[in-house]
C-alpha cells in the first residue's frame, strides 16, 4: 500500500487516507495466521505516518491520534477484540453474544498453530498442524472472520451497540490519560518532520500538538542507525557514542515535551508518571534514558530527574488495563530461572536472582511464591503454573527471530522454549507484573516497528498489566542487581503493582550510581531496562 504525495496539498489527500487506513485492518485478515497478518502489515510500509502526518500539517491532530491508534499494532488489537469484556451485549442480546463469544474463542485457535480446530465447539485440539494442509486451515480461518463480519453487521444494528468493536474515536482514547501524560511520538519521511501529540488527564477529547523543531524524520533515522551500530560495535569497549545519542534525544525530543507539559521542577519529592507511546523508528530509541550525562552537567538535565517512564504500544493497551480483574484468591507470583541454553552463554545470575525474589515475598507476605528451576523449568510446567498466576519472573535468555516474529522466545529447560505466538494464546484474566529478566525481550523488529512483536508486548496481550523488560542484551552481572532492587522496593510497598515503574526507576538509578565510567559499556548496562504498561 503506497501512498507517496506528489505536489498535492494535505488537505486532498486526507480523503484518501480516510479510505486507506480501514483497509489495514482488511490486508491482515483476521481468518489468517500471525505470520501471514505480519506479512501483509509489511507491505502497508509508512501510509499510518504520513497519514497522521498529514493530518497534522492539516491541523487536525485529533484525526492524527485516531489513526495512529488504528492502524498500529492492528494484530494485538485484533486479539483483544476477541478477548473482549461482553457483559451489556449477553444482558440485551444473549444470542448474539453466544455467537459472538463462540466465534471469538474459534477464530483464537484457528490463528495459533498450537490450538488447531475444525470442529464446532471451541476445545483444545490434539491434532498436530502438520495433519491438517495450508489450505484446510487458511479456508476454516476465512470462513470464520467472515462469519464474525455478519455477527458484527447485526449487533450494530442494535440499541446501544452503533459503537460496538468499531476503532476507538478521541472520546474513547482520552481516558487512557487517567493516571498521567501520554506523549505519542511520530515522524514521517514525506514531511522530514517529527512531532509528538499529547494526552493529557485534564485535557478531555483533545489533544496538545508539540513541535520537534530540530529533529526530523532523517535525523530519527541517524539516530536509530548510531544506536544500532553502537550495540553491535562496542558491547564494552571505551567508545561515547551513548552519550551523544542520549543527549540529542535530550535536547530535541524530551526537553521540548517537558517545556510544553511544563515539568520544569526537578526537585518534587513524588514524580510524576509519563507514558511514552513511540511509533516507527521511535520505538527503538532509550527515550526513557534521554539527558546529559557530561561531567559538568546541571541538576534538571535528564528526563529521570522530571518523571517515572512507562511506555506503551497503542493507547488500548493501557485502556484495556485500567481495570484489572482481582485475583480469585492469594496472589502468586511465579519465579522461572534457567541457567543454561543450548547454544547460549551460562547465566549464574539466575540463581541471585530467585534468592532476591524469595527474600522480598517472604518479608512483605503479600505473595505466595511458586519456583521452577533449572531442569523443572519445562515448557509444560510453565504453561500450567501460568494459568493461575498473577505475577511472573523470567530469570533466563530470551531471543528474537527477526524471520519470524512469533518465534521469538524465552529459553526454558533443555529445548523447550516459550514462544511469542504461545503467549499470545494465554488469556490470564488478573495478571500484575511480568518481569522478563532476559535478553531482547522488547527488541522489536525494525520491519514491523508499529507491531511491537516482541514478549513484553506479548505478555501484555496475554493479560498482565505491567511489564518490566529490557530493549537489548544486558550483562549477566547487572541483571540480578536490578532485580534485587526493584523487589526490595516493591516489598516496601506492600508488594503493589502499580508501583513497579517507581521501583525500577529507583533500581536503575541505582545501577546507574554505581557504575564506574563513561564509556558506552556503562551506558549499555542499565539504559536497556524500561517498563511498559500500567
Amino acid at each position: 500500500m503506497c501512498l507517496r504525495a506528489t505536489s498535492s496539498p494535505p488537505e486532498s489527500i486526507l480523503g484518501i487516507y480516510h479510505i486507506a487506513i480501514p483497509l489495514l485492518t482488511e490486508t491482515a485478515w483476521l481468518g489468517s495466521s500471525f505470520p501471514d497478518r505480519h506479512y501483509q502489515i509489511m507491505q502497508a510500509g509508512s501510509v499510518v505516518h504520513d497519514a497522521a502526518a498529514a493530518a497534522h500539517q492539516c491541523g487536525d491532530d485529533i484525526q492524527a491520534v485516531e489513526w495512529l491508534e488504528q492502524g498500529r499494532s492492528v494484530i494485538w488489537g485484533q486479539l483483544l477484540q476477541l478477548r473482549t469484556p461482553i457483559d451489556d451485549l449477553k444482558e440485551k442480546e444473549p444470542n448474539l453474544s453466544q455467537r459472538l463469544k463462540l466465534n471469538s474463542l474459534q477464530l483464537e485457535e484457528a490463528a495459533s498453530p498450537w490450538n488447531v480446530t475444525l470442529n464446532t465447539t471451541p476445545v483444545q485440539a490434539n491434532i498436530q498442524p502438520s495433519v491438517l494442509s495450508t489450505e484446510m486451515i487458511a479456508s476454516h480461518g476465512h470462513h470464520l472472520a467472515v462469519e464474525r463480519r455478519q455477527i458484527l453487521k447485526e449487533i450494530r444494528m442494535c440499541q446501544g451497540f452503533e459503537r460496538f468493536l468499531l476503532p476507538r474515536v478521541i472520546r474513547e482514547l482520552t481516558p487512557a490519560a487517567s493516571h498521567g501524560p501520554i506523549v505519542i511520538l511520530n515522524s514521517s519521511d514525506i514531511h522530514d518532520a517529527c512531532y509528538a501529540l499529547v494526552l493529557l488527564p485534564n485535557l478531555s477529547d483533545d489533544v496538545l500538538p508539540v513541535k520537534l523543531d530540530s529533529f526530523t524524520a532523517h535525523q530519527a533515522k541517524a539516530l536509530y542507525h548510531k544506536r544500532k551500530l553502537s550495540l553491535e560495535s562496542n558491547m564494552g569497549t571505551v567508545s561515547q557514542g551513548f552519550k551523544g545519542i542520549l543527549a540529542e534525544l535530550w535536547e530535541r525530543v524530551v526537553k521540548p515535551v517537558l517545556e510544553a507539559l511544563a515539568l520544569t521542577n526537578p526537585s518534587l519529592r513524588v514524580k510524576p508518571r509519563l507514558w511514552w507511546c513511540p511509533t516507527g523508528l521511535f520505538s527503538f530509541l532509550p527515550l526513557h534514558a534521554a539527558g546529559l550525562y557530561y561531567a559538568d552537567a546541571s541538576p534538571g538535565s535528564k528526563l529521570s530527574d522530571f518523571v517515572i517512564s512507562s511506555y506503551i504500544p497503542t493507547l488500548s493497551a493501557l485502556l484495556d488495563r485500567v481495570s484489572p480483574l482481582p485475583p480469585p484468591g492469594p496472589p502468586k507470583l511465579l519465579a522461572i530461572a534457567q541457567s543454561s541454553s543450548i547454544g547460549q552463554q551460562k547465566l549464574p545470575g539466575t540463581v541471585d536472582e530467585i534468592k532476591y525474589i524469595k527474600a522480598a515475598v517472604e518479608q512483605s507476605r503479600a505473595l505466595t511464591l511458586m519456583t521452577l528451576v533449572e531442569g523443572k523449568a519445562t515448557l509444560e510446567n510453565v504453561l500450567s503454573e501460568l494459568k493461575t498466576a498473577t505475577w511472573v519472573h523470567f530469570a533466563c535468555h530470551g531471543v528474537q527471530n527477526l524471520a519470524y516474529p512469533t518465534e521469538s522466545a524465552l529459553l526454558l529447560a533443555g529445548k523447550d522454549r516459550l514462544t511469542l505466538g504461545r503467549l499470545t494464546s494465554l488469556n490470564i484474566t488478573n495478571g500484575g507484573l511480568a518481569f522478563l529478566s532476559a535478553c531482547q525481550t522488547a527488541k522489536g523488529d525494525e520491519k514491523l516497528s508499529d507491531e511491537a512483536v516482541h514478549l513484553s508486548a506479548g505478555m501484555l496481550a496475554a493479560g498482565f498489566g505491567g511489564v518490566i523488560a529490557t530493549m537489548w542484551s544486558v550483562h549477566d552481572q547487572v541483571a540480578p542487581q536490578v532485580a534485587r532492587d526493584v523487589y526490595k522496593y516493591l516489598k516496601e510497598s506492600g508488594m503493589d503493582v502499580s508501583e513497579a515503574a517507581h521501583a525500577l526507576h529507583l533500581a536503575v538509578e541505582n545501577t546507574k550510581n554505581n557504575m564506574q565510567g563513561e564509556d558506552d559499556a556503562a551506558f549499555i548496562s542499565w539504559v536497556p531496562f524500561i517498563h511498559m504498561g500500567m
